[in-house]
């Protein structure tokens, strides 16, 4: 025998009433996403590092407007698409989902700023060795901004990291816009497809202009190479980055691919309990389930 409620007794699933948490939440996300984080000046020379840039950073676009020749569509994801670069849609996501062009974005112009001011200094410059705290990671970006330079925060810190040189990074040449006409006139194994990822229609359409992100492109190697990984890591957490959860398909020869998978200070997503030194091992022994000697 079985029983079960009559209609009558059925009760409807209805989502949570918003907290005052949630709602102020979701109010940051949608203020973070209106932020200004594209110059449209060309990406040429070293950035300005005011330390005003490195609290709006602002990436420059790409200088000129290349004959793109596609070869081949190297994946695509529910905040883009990717060929040579990285495709995504002008519009910001509604609510908490961040707008992953527009983190990418800002983390790149701060990476380039923090690149240009080693490669210009004639000293070095000098971290907090263990940064935890929000505090921590602002007061190591600082340091690489003209104020933080001529102030060397941390020069006679017992153990402070110097910093002469950066690691190897995957250069990025600036954004631009690509016409969805052209994107949907490609040959049919290039063309963007109509997908569904998390319960969520995505599609290239020919009356839109897409962002991208133009990249120099990073060959396959079988090998991991996890002492560049986390010479990389640890260069990117004493930034003042902290890391989404890892994913070993967006490195590739020891580089970082996807700069939306690290949280620069500024960012709603960052976070003091996320904010610890990364440890690449796990990351590969967890994503392929194998042990790292």
């Amino acid at each position: 025998m079985s029983t079960g409620a009559g209609p009558a007794s059925r009760r409807c699933w209805r989502p949570p009433r918003p907290t005052d948490v949630s709602s102020s939440f979701i109010k940051r996300c949608e203020a973070e996403k209106q932020q200004t984080f594209l110059d449209p000046r060309p990406l040429a020379g070293h950035p300005d590092r005011a330390w005003a840039s490195f609290c709006q950073p602002l990436l420059r676009s790409y200088p000129r407007l290349p004959n793109i020749l596609w070869r081949d569509q190297l994946g695509h994801g529910v905040d883009g698409i990717a060929w040579n670069v990285t495709i995504c849609g002008d519009i910001p996501p509604p609510g908490r989902r961040y707008w992953a062009f527009q983190r990418e974005c800002q983390n790149v112009a701060l990476l380039q700023m923090v690149q240009s001011a080693i490669e210009s200094s004639t000293e070095p410059i000098y971290l907090h060795p263990q940064p935890n705290t929000r505090m921590d990671a602002v007061r190591n970006l600082h340091a690489f901004s003209h104020e933080g330079f001529r102030e060397q925060r941390f020069k006679n810190l017992p153990n402070a990291i110097p910093h002469t040189s950066v690691p190897r990074l995957r250069k990025c040449l600036g954004w631009m816009k690509v016409p969805g006409a052209e994107l949907c006139a490609l040959q049919h194994r290039l063309r963007p497809r109509r997908v569904r990822l998390d319960r969520t229609m995505r599609e290239i359409l020919p009356t839109e202009d897409y962002y991208a992100l133009v990249y120099e492109f990073i060959p396959k190697n079988p090998i991991v190479d996890i002492n560049a990984m986390q010479s990389q890591a640890d260069f990117l957490w004493r930034l003042g980055f902290c890391f989404t959860p890892i994913r070993l398909d967006n490195w590739e020869d020891g580089l970082l691919l996807d700069m939306a998978d690290i949280v620069c200070p500024w960012a709603v997503g960052w976070s003091e309990t996320q904010y610890t030194r990364p440890l690449v091992k796990d990351w590969v022994c967890t994503d392929i389930g194998a042990s790292i000697p």
